[in-house]
């Protein structure tokens, strides 16, 4: 329902709001104005990616749907690294990724949903669509058990990079966008922002 080029851009809404409102629900995290000041930058982005030539701002239903998922994903991040704290990584990816995997088979029955023939090319693809998220989630939840979520989700920025050439490599998305550019900067700024304050306090800490 929208391009996954667009789609990762998006993605990154739940993390400016994470960097810059997380002290309303972890003690660990302090209120900085430049938090607030980068959540506005980054909005911006987002406002950026879904402007059309004619002046309009449209979002579709898939961009909705990509907005939700990202607060989905922040919130989980956090749990996971409450659950993470006394629990193995592999544990909790397990746990996490067979009850999805239930309720997802589940309402993809229920709505009509149906398992299509499989060839040995759509078995390659579905070994591999596992293994890369079963490998990338185990190393995100044990880096969420030990390090901190705010320069986690900095790092997690490289995302829309990466989405964006091999969008563009894969499946022959259009990549070369203004409006793409000027939402990576923004993006990228309001995250810097929010993490302006942390940043000096570790620098001070250190010396």
């Amino acid at each position: 329902m929208t391009d996954s080029s667009k789609t990762a851009l998006l993605k990154q809404l739940g993390v400016l709001l994470y960097v810059c409102f997380a002290f309303l629900f972890i003690k660990d995290e302090k209120f900085s104005i430049y938090k607030i000041i980068g959540a506005l930058v980054g909005f911006c982005g987002i406002i950026a990616i879904n402007y059309s030539a004619g002046g309009d701002i449209k979002f579709t239903i898939g961009d909705y749907l990509i907005i939700a998922a990202s607060f989905c994903t922040v919130v989980a991040s956090i749990l996971t690294k409450k659950v993470a704290q006394k629990n193995s990584s592999f544990w909790v990816v397990g746990i996490s990724q067979l009850t999805g995997g239930i309720l997802l088979f589940i309402i993809g029955i229920v709505l009509g949903g149906r398992l299509p023939k499989f060839s040995t090319k759509a078995i390659f693809v579905f070994a591999y669509i596992c293994i890369a998220s079963i490998v990338g989630y185990c190393l995100w939840t044990y880096l969420q058990k030990n390090g901190d979520l705010s320069k986690l989700f900095i790092i997690k920025f490289a995302e829309p990079l990466f989405a964006c050439i091999f969008g563009a490599i894969l499946l022959g998305e259009d990549i070369l966008k203004l409006q793409y550019l000027i939402a990576f900067i923004l993006i990228s700024v309001g995250i810097v922002l929010g993490n302006k304050s942390e940043v000096k306090v570790n620098e001070r800490t250190n010396i």
